[in-house]
């Protein structure tokens, strides 16, 4: 069984969703780190280079390929 924290930015998924995997024992992907680390550079810098529908649709794939492996 996965659990998934979705919601709007800054508001606590990341150190919410560590908490809850140590809890559980359970391993946490932080979403926002993959997608950093899989393109290389910020969210930030993403958002700039790419418009909202690219990025999330990128981010998608890559959340689709985590939870397939």
């Amino acid at each position: 069984m996965n659990i998934y924290l979705a919601g709007v930015s800054c508001m606590g998924k990341s150190t919410l969703g560590k908490r809850l995997a140590k809890a559980i024992n359970y391993h946490f992907i932080d979403l926002d780190r993959e997608v950093e680390s899989y393109f290389g550079t910020t969210i930030e810098r993403l958002q700039l280079r790419m418009s909202m529908d690219e990025f999330r649709k990128k981010a998608s794939e890559l959340l689709q390929q985590l939870i397939t492996n």
